[in-house]
């Protein structure tokens, strides 16, 4: 498999590199193409947002635990690196060189790791054949793997299963993800729980951040976190009816990408809306600030996970609920399925969709009671989940100790 891999890449290599330099800077591309961040101990990869964030504590006790190993985060996209240089000051950052037998050789060389982890499940095949030839020990952390992986493994088994002896050990956000990953053979698999319930999120004073934001004592306020295109469109058609039945209603809106700003706004115009920097009072906040969505869960009476009214997977929902946030989340969760389940077994979530979304806030609205014992089943789900952390930290050390 690594050779054909290769010779596609090698022969494509001319068309591969035109269209990259068409569509990303050449800053990006360079990094994409030569590792430069130097020495790295623990090799850490995160594709994005989420899972940066899913990893986010557990990056901070292993560099407690290990002062002196020097850690290296890289991620796929600019917005993870962003999010990733925000764990700890002396963790470094750079973007995922391109998985060309070249750049990764290169990379490994210059880093010379002791173990690479890899957050959920990413198969790059240079970098896992190469781990393998050096002896470097890989593992995925957090990691989950569906049912529809699962059979696209299975049917091209005799290509995939070189790669997935070069992983020593998968430790699983679950114990359905761990028999899923048995299934396929890999070499060690034990069931870690989900990282993401380890979060540790900072303390907020929800009075005074309320008071900066201009929102008032009695404000019934919504933040959408996390939203995606057609998500907007929806909550166009829904505030202006929202807004009859609430009379202190405010909305916060935080895109998932910060891109979008003119095309949510755009969406929006016919609202009373402004942008989070121009500090004005209205009815809709748009924010245009990087790392700010925690601040935005906890000034709430009510938070919605975007991305999950529409069919991309939808996003975290443990942010809320570790500030006992009640919540609803759209019918199209399966990026996070074992955390709403989790959710839902306890009674710490809403499910809701596009013609139901009306009806659900205004029946948490209406039900404060229920609503609260909904945030405060959420914040509970957290506590009783919070041994990933140590299981993971556990058995990584074991590991780098082998």
């Amino acid at each position: 498999m690594i050779l054909f891999y290769n010779i596609l890449l090698t022969l494509f290599f001319p068309l591969v590199y035109f269209m990259l330099k068409l569509k990303i800077k050449p800053e990006e591309l360079n990094e994409r193409m030569k590792y430069s961040e130097g020495k790295a101990d623990i090799w850490i990869h995160a594709s994005s947002v989420g899972e940066v964030n899913g990893i986010r504590e557990f990056v901070k006790r292993l560099h407690q635990r290990l002062p002196m190993k020097r850690i290296v985060i890289t991620t796929m996209t600019i917005t993870g690196k962003k999010t990733a240089e925000s764990i700890h000051p002396e963790v470094k950052c750079c973007l995922l060189p391109l998985d060309f037998p070249f750049t990764i050789k290169k990379a490994l060389q210059e880093m010379n790791p002791e173990l690479i982890l890899i957050a959920e499940t990413e198969i790059w095949p240079n970098l896992l054949n190469t781990a393998k030839m050096r002896n470097i020990p890989v593992c995925l952390i957090n990691a989950r793997l569906s049912e529809k992986s699962v059979r696209s493994y299975k049917r091209f088994s005799l290509l995939f299963k070189p790669l997935f002896s070069a992983i020593s050990l998968v430790l699983t956000q679950s114990e359905e993800n761990a028999e899923r990953f048995k299934s396929l053979k890999f070499p060690e698999v034990i069931n870690g729980g989900n990282l993401k319930f380890s979060l540790r999120l900072n303390e907020i004073d929800a009075v005074t951040k309320r008071e900066e934001l201009h929102i008032n004592e009695n404000d019934y306020v919504i933040t959408w976190g996390s939203s995606r295109p057609g998500e907007e469109e929806l909550i166009n058609d829904v505030f202006p009816l929202l807004n009859d039945r609430i009379s202190d209603l405010r909305f916060i809106i935080v895109p998932r990408h910060l891109n979008r700003l003119d095309e949510v706004r755009e969406t929006l115009s016919t609202l009373d809306c402004s942008l989070l920097s121009e500090d004005r009072n209205t009815k809709i906040i748009i924010v245009d600030k990087m790392g700010v969505l925690p601040e935005m869960y906890a000034v709430a009476d009510l938070c919605i996970t975007g991305g999950s009214f529409v069919p991309i997977g939808g996003h975290n929902p443990l942010e809320a609920a570790f500030y006992a946030k009640p919540g609803i989340i759209g019918e199209y969760y399966e990026n996070c399925r074992y955390s709403v389940e989790q959710l839902k077994k306890h009674d710490g979530i809403v499910v809701s969709s596009k013609s139901t979304i009306m009806e659900n806030i205004l029946f948490l609205f209406e039900n404060p009671d229920f609503s609260k014992s909904l945030g405060e089943n959420a914040k509970n789900v957290l506590e009783v989940n919070k041994h990933s952390l140590d299981i993971h930290l556990a058995e990584v050390i074991k590991l780098l100790k082998q």
